[in-house]
């Protein structure tokens, strides 16, 4: 046992150990809602970088499709290339289709394009000429810009969005010189 006049001395001395024991207390929970902050933290993280992951394989994903894509349309180019080729060496003619409203420059188109040794394909409208120029394949359209029910710029732009034909090459012609005209 401890003598009398040490009590004051013991109890100081215990109540420095509650306030050290209360202090590490606090220190520890401050530790474990730091602890909770930063597993949340991470949890995020970790989510982050698995959606970013995700996002990396849709990309890398699309990338590669459109490197086959691009892939397929290069071969397709240098086939058609080759096979155009192949018909300028062979002596074959060339499909012109003519689609002109005007008579007088139908015919004269016709005969130019007849005279240089091209077969010749002539339209007066423009009326269901997707279909006509799907079934026809020329090797070149020349299109009237103006024209009574559809004018030249409306049929390139069906042209261009129908599979069938919006590969075929297409030279707008007007007899029109006028700025206006343009």
């Amino acid at each position: 046992m401890t003598p009398r006049g040490d009590l004051p001395s013991v109890l100081h001395a215990a109540r420095r150990i509650v306030d050290d024991l209360a202090g590490l207390l606090a220190s520890m929970e401050a530790l474990v809602v730091d602890h909770q902050q930063m597993s949340a933290r991470c949890e995020r993280l970790e989510q982050q970088q698995q959606e970013r992951r995700a996002e990396d394989e849709r990309l890398r994903r699309e990338r590669d499709d459109l490197a086959r894509g691009l892939a397929e349309l290069r071969a397709a180019h240098e086939a058609l290339l080759k096979h155009q080729e192949a018909r300028r060496h062979a002596g074959q003619r060339y499909k012109v289709m003519v689609v002109d409203d005007a008579p007088s420059d139908l015919r004269t188109m016709e005969s130019i394009l007849t005279a240089a040794g091209h077969d010749v394909v002539a339209y007066g409208g423009g009326e269901e000429l997707e279909d006509k120029v799907a079934a026809q394949r020329p090797d070149l359209l020349l299109l009237d810009i103006v024209m009574p029910n559809r004018n030249g710029y409306e049929i390139l732009r069906a042209l261009k969005k129908d599979e069938r034909t919006k590969y075929t090459p297409v030279v707008i012609v007007t007899g029109r010189s006028q700025e206006s005209d343009r």
